[in-house]
């Protein structure tokens, strides 16, 4: 990413050397998850990494990201924060009912996060694609453009004079099935075959609307709440849904051995499958373990895509697990599925209830191929018969296929914001959409010189300041990023200087408390903190101090000056001279 290049050209200018190579994220996830947890870059883990993220709820729910519950693999909470107090406040605001409350505690959140510094949030992206301009039907729904985030909805697309719509994405990797989704990547591959039992109505309404659900009655003290399941709905198969299909997905997220990064989540809500009963054919009931509050609400009904148990009810992690290399995990190969009734059924990748049938994934073009879902119990307007995902690591190959008729819309992880010169209205129609997304900088908390600050010279002088010492280097990486000019130089003012990991247009941002361009790009500033840790300057000489131990950025994918979505890991080393 050029934006990574630019803080790591500002962080050489407090003494630390910076090198970058870019890799997938097959290799980036093992270093964030594989253990033991906290290594440093060198012995195969990550001292800071950076990624674009948005939580998996429009309600922001920084419980999956920060609570020290949630270490991986199991959880999200990569930097490996443990803080009692962290915890606290995102558990209040987890069981917080009322508007005030829920307030109270993200605006404590906020607080926390600006005070210890665990991340630094770069910017709030403005995602900027092109589209077929003959195109009907992308801005589907409330007429806005959350389908983005997520994934394409092809059912809606009406494109004249054609039966096969495509759709460009950079970098997906497996596995493809929902419950070991790293990043809305996957989500485009997946998510066109699936169906949750609630999801949102649009992106300017934000209301959850029922999709395989029907209706859900929670109990006066919210512990128990019964979900009522549509029926009608058929399986890519034939097969009848039910409530079996929902038991089976929650059971398997939460059962361990199959590596969903969900699973300490969902465990933490219900208390593990004891929490799911089915208490009808077409009704499920949940017993949570913890306290109702409209986060879990959403997290539960409109994040989760329920997948098949007579399909899937004999395959082991090895075939449908995080590593699992079963045809329904990597979409390569068929697989037969015996019926209930003995009828055989041979699929090409996921079996779903969405809009679209899986037909497998061609290694060699890099392309995901569907065929419509006539039997889908909702009415779709669109015109398609046939849908293909494909995959184009650059943005010019990207605009390339959307002028010759290959593709119709692409992904938002391209940054075009340097070739909307070269887009012509004949062939791309520009649009422009809030990304309710941030991207950040991630410091691993295990880290010794920005994580315990054992490493600094303060933090070895004198143990009982170490925590302090490490919070003055990150405050001095923090000030060294230069968010203007990545913002109005490298993103041509598509976006805005970032705070704390709250989308910036959400209700729960507060502006008062987050001022616009709150960090500044400040050396001086930068350089009185890494002395406030022990780190010194030679008197007439360039900065030039540190050594802790080398300096990588690690993207996910580069291609001539656009560098296309993905992570970006950091391993630390600078030049040291003590004062």
């Amino acid at each position: 990413m050029i934006w990574s290049t630019q803080i790591a050209a500002a962080w050489e200018k407090l003494g630390i050397d910076v090198n970058y190579v870019y890799a997938p994220f097959s290799v980036i996830d093992p270093r964030r998850t594989g253990a033991p947890l906290g290594r440093s870059y060198a012995d195969g883990g990550f001292d800071a990494y950076t990624e674009r993220y948005y939580y998996d709820t429009l309600t922001p729910d920084p419980f999956e990201l920060f609570h020290s519950s949630q270490f991986p693999p199991g959880g999200l909470n990569y930097a490996l924060l443990n803080s009692t107090t962290l915890d606290k406040i995102i558990d209040n605001y987890d069981s917080a009912v009322s508007p005030q409350a829920h307030a109270y505690w993200i605006t404590q959140f906020e607080q926390w996060m600006i005070t210890n510094l665990p991340l630094a949030v770069v910017y709030y992206p403005l995602d900027i694609i092109a589209i077929d301009p003959n195109m009907q039907g992308f801005l589907t729904r409330d007429g806005s453009t959350w389908d983005w985030l997520f994934f394409p909805h092809p059912e809606e697309w009406t494109v004249p004079g054609k039966t096969t719509g495509g759709f460009a994405e950079c970098c997906p990797a497996a596995p493809y099935l929902p419950p070991y989704s790293i990043g809305y990547l996957q989500s485009d591959v997946f998510g066109p075959t699936m169906d949750t039992l609630y999801q949102y109505q649009g992106w300017f309404n934000k209301t959850l609307i029922p999709d395989l659900a029907t209706d859900v009655n929670i109990s006066p003290d919210g512990s128990t709440w019964t979900i009522n399941l549509r029926q009608g709905v058929q399986w890519h198969d034939g097969w009848p849904f039910n409530a079996t299909d929902v038991q089976f997905t929650l059971d398997l997220i939460m059962n361990q051995t199959y590596g969903s990064i969900q699973q300490a989540e969902l465990t933490a809500d219900l208390g593990g499958p004891q929490g799911v009963e089915i208490t009808g054919p077409y009704q499920i009931t949940l017993h949570l373990a913890t306290t109702y509050n409209p986060v879990i609400r959403e997290f539960i009904l409109s994040t989760l895509q329920i997948m098949p148990w007579h399909a899937y009810k004999n395959l082991g992690p090895a075939d449908i697990g995080v590593g699992g290399t079963h045809p329904a995990n990597t979409w390569e190969g068929t697989y037969t599925v015996t019926e209930p009734n003995g009828s055989l059924y041979v699929a090409h990748g996921p079996i779903g209830t969405g809009p679209w049938i899986a037909m497998g994934y061609d290694p060699v073009k890099q392309v995901f191929s569907y065929q419509r879902n006539h039997n889908y119990w909702r009415p779709t307007p669109g015109n398609l018969e046939y849908y293909n995902l494909v995959v184009i690591t650059s943005a010019a190959g990207a605009l390339a296929a959307l002028r010759s008729g290959e593709i119709q819309a692409m992904d938002t992880s391209y940054s075009i914001q340097s070739l909307l010169s070269t887009i012509d209205p004949s062939w791309g129609r520009i649009l422009k959409s809030d990304s309710f997304k941030w991207q950040h900088v991630i410091f691993n908390m295990q880290n010794p010189y920005f994580g315990t600050g054992t490493g600094t010279p303060l933090g070895i002088q004198d143990p009982s300041r170490a925590a302090e010492a490490a919070l003055d280097v990150r405050e001095a990486l923090n000030w060294a990023i230069p968010r203007d000019q990545i913002v109005n130089q490298t993103l041509r003012g598509y976006g805005i200087p970032g705070t704390v990991p709250i989308p910036y247009s959400a209700a729960e941002y507060n502006h008062t408390l987050l001022p616009d361009n709150m960090y500044h790009y400040d050396l001086d500033q930068a350089m009185a903190y890494m002395q406030k840790a022990g780190y010194g300057y030679a008197p007439a000489a360039p900065p030039s101090f540190m050594q802790l131990y080398g300096n990588y950025l690690i993207a996910a994918i580069a291609v001539a000056v656009v560098v296309i979505a993905g992570l970006t890991y950091v391993a630390m080393r600078a030049r040291s001279k003590k004062p």
